[in-house]
């Protein structure tokens, strides 16, 4: 090859490496270009709808039931007729009693013996109701006025149901969920005074032991001193409930519960002769056999632990 045809092989060498170096910044630009003149594509919106668990201090509408602590589902996939009263609604009513609390739930009649004040009596489309406190029977009528106090709810279950706690009245039952320590700090005091010489002072106060929270308490109580409307009555309470919860994890917890009451009543269940009229203020009673006087105390533990997959356990011992 001569030295002329050599240089211009060399010449010729050189321009192809560099057209094969300029290639790729090439293909990059028109790639850039392709993309910035492609249209976007947009995926279809997705909106996520969901809520916490029920909050029966804040809130009246209830979203869950507990069916006694045995399985807590939704209102609205029950297959039965269902009504919760939450501690805020029981408040907002001042509501005295468990009869008060029961008033306005649909087929529930309450008070139906009128002046027998001695107990809570109502029943559920016209039949006596099954009661239950966290899923375990509480007892049948004449059982002891309860104090509304101590419940974080109650729940009003229409017709028989002997899946949820076995044999169960017709009408219906009722269950009563106790309060439990809420792992946040919180305190509340009220004072009552009105007719009837009534007094009555109360308190519940919530908070937190470790740092983790992982050990949380709490203490409602309640003192009454009152009389009723007509002569010799009286009407006092004494109301002390103390809680402690451990909860080591998100899928287990353990609560220990203990509640002390003491009431001592005049009860106004004499009734009154056939004819005339009578002043709301006489007692046709004897004051030294006419009362009643009941001294209870109560501990519950509540154990749960959630296995994942859908399996949970729940165990409640009174």
């Amino acid at each position: 090859m001569t030295p002329r045809n050599a240089c211009h092989a060399r010449s010729a060498l050189l321009s192809c490496c560099a057209v094969i170096a300029l290639m790729p910044v090439a293909a990059s630009a028109q790639d850039s270009a392709a993309t910035r003149l492609s249209p976007i594509i947009r995926l279809p919106e997705i909106t996520l709808y969901a809520y916490g668990g029920d909050d029966d201090a804040n809130s009246i509408v209830a979203r869950e039931l507990a069916v006694g602590g045995k399985v807590a589902t939704s209102i609205l996939d029950t297959p039965a007729s269902v009504s919760v009263i939450t501690q805020a609604e029981i408040e907002r009513r001042d509501a005295r009693t468990l009869e008060d609390v029961l008033q306005y739930s649909a087929g529930t009649i309450a008070d139906y013996y009128g002046t027998d004040d001695r107990n809570d009596y109502y029943q559920i489309r016209g039949f006596d109701a099954s009661t239950y406190r966290d899923g375990i029977t509480l007892g049948g009528l004449r059982g002891i006025r309860e104090e509304p106090l101590a419940y974080e709810r109650v729940e009003v279950i229409r017709g028989a149901n002997s899946t949820l706690f076995g044999p169960a009245d017709p009408g219906g039952s009722i269950n009563f969920v106790t309060k439990r320590p809420r792992a946040e700090r919180f305190s509340e005091v009220f004072g009552t005074v009105g007719s009837d010489s009534r007094k009555e002072y109360g308190f519940d106060f919530d908070d937190v032991l470790t740092p983790d929270a992982t050990l949380s308490w709490r203490m409602t109580g309640k003192l009454q001193d009152s009389s009723r409307e007509y002569d010799f009555s009286r009407d006092d309470e004494t109301f002390l409930m103390g809680g402690l919860t451990w909860q080591p994890s998100d899928v287990t917890s353990v609560s220990l519960i203990v509640d002390y009451l003491d009431r001592d009543a005049t009860p106004n269940s004499g009734g009154y002769p056939r004819g005339g009229s009578y002043d709301r203020s006489v007692f046709l009673g004897e004051p030294d056999f006419n009362y009643l006087n009941v001294e209870r105390t109560t501990v519950n533990v509540i154990a749960e632990h959630d296995f994942g997959e859908g399996l949970t356990l729940r165990s409640n011992l009174r």
